[in-house]
């Protein structure tokens, strides 16, 4: 009985302490609320984030969605494969990620709305720590294991108007749901001394919020383009069951581009974006959030001719951004590159973009972390 007495009260200690430090090696990207992919379609990914502010695809600036002629339907799928390294001892992981899905419809020559439902912050990970455990007085060997699955994903209503050749306006209301589900798993090394059972843990979290969005696009001259956009975030919240739990402000979100496009065949695009993520420090008791600048750019260059006397589109880029959430205590910093094709199919109909990204992620607490994530975006335009 005091040996039972002894392993209930070591295991209860455990469970309470090791989920904090768990959290913090499981990756760099996924500490805080989760990793936000940005919410770039695969075009703009394999372009540095360059294209966002100009892209229809991208659910980033509203004013875009006038780009598009016709009803479009595109959706996405982003598997990610990670590497994370301590020390000599490195971890592999694969993430399956589908960021966007979009439906596109134009009401008239002037105006075109959209619904779509994009990935804003990603919290898929899960961590293995096997060691011993003191339970009175006797030591099991013991392996937790820490399991987060959800996100928050934005949702977005929009409209686009294009008052004169040379002028995009957009608005887009947003609204912020998801949930993450967390699993604390402990099992024990079987043992003559003491049988210990495995011990589970399943907590959700649900999360719910609102924001609006407003966008402008403007081609003063043939040749240059110029984008901005502005999110202004309301509340947001997390509940445990039916109990609200925090709350904190959406961060609010400015970015602006610059596009070339004189050259025929050729588009170069660049991008600055800020994201006030200090609004949600200390949403939860692992988040510290702090501010985040993004800067990246590429080139689309259209290539030989494909279905329906289309091109095909050759795109490279380069982005460094801060990532929202520090990792004990230090920020993260994300370095990307990448490249990828546009692939014009059945004629007008359809187009396949295909992008892939090597990030590196680094933070000056002996953690280090790269991850290739290969983009497939599929846009039908019935």
């Amino acid at each position: 009985m005091r040996a039972r007495h002894w392993l209930g009260r070591g295991i209860g200690l455990a469970v309470a302490l090791t989920p904090v430090a768990a959290r913090a090696q499981g990756n760099l990207s996924g500490v805080g609320l989760g990793y936000p992919e940005g919410e770039l379609s695969t075009a703009a990914l394999g372009m540095g984030g360059g294209l966002a502010e100009f892209d229809p695809l991208s659910p980033v600036n509203p004013a875009a969605l006038t780009g598009l002629s016709s009803v479009s339907i595109h959706v996405q799928y982003d598997p990610e494969y990670r590497t994370v390294s301590v020390g000599s001892v490195s971890e592999h992981s694969t993430t399956s990620r589908f960021p966007i899905i979009e439906v596109t419809a134009p009401i008239n020559s002037r105006i075109t709305v959209a619904l779509s439902a994009a990935s804003f912050l990603d919290r898929t990970w899960s961590t293995s720590t096997t060691a011993p455990v003191q339970v009175g007085d006797t030591t099991l060997q013991s392996t937790a294991t820490f399991r987060s699955d959800g996100g928050i994903t934005d949702v977005r209503l929009a409209a686009g108007w294009q008052p004169t050749s040379w002028l995009r306006v957009g608005l887009g209301l947003h609204e912020l749901t998801g949930e993450d589900r967390v699993t604390l798993t402990r099992t024990f090394a079987d043992t003559s001394v003491v049988k210990a059972s495995a011990f589970n843990q399943f907590t959700v979290y649900g999360f719910t919020g609102f924001a609006g969005s407003l966008g402008v696009e403007l081609q003063p001259v043939p040749a240059f383009g110029f984008a901005a956009s502005y999110r202004a975030g309301g509340t947001l919240r997390a509940r445990l069951a039916d109990t609200l739990k925090n709350k904190a402000n959406v961060p609010p979100r400015i970015g602006a581009a610059l596009r070339f496009n004189g050259v025929p065949g050729l588009t170069v695009a660049a991008r600055a974006d800020w994201e006030g993520w200090s609004q949600v420090d200390g949403f939860g008791t692992s988040v510290t959030g702090h501010d985040a600048l993004e800067i990246g750019g590429g080139v689309d260059l259209a290539g030989p001719r494909m279905s329906a006397n289309r091109p095909l589109f050759l795109r490279a880029g380069a982005r460094v951004r801060d990532l929202p959430f520090l990792a004990n205590g230090s920020v993260v910093h994300e370095t990307d590159f990448s490249g990828g094709l546009g692939v014009p199919v059945a004629g007008p109909h359809g187009l396949i973009d295909v992008a892939v990204q090597h990030a590196s992620r680094t933070a000056p607490i002996g953690v280090g972390e790269t991850a290739w994530t290969i983009s497939v975006g599929l846009t039908v335009r019935p």
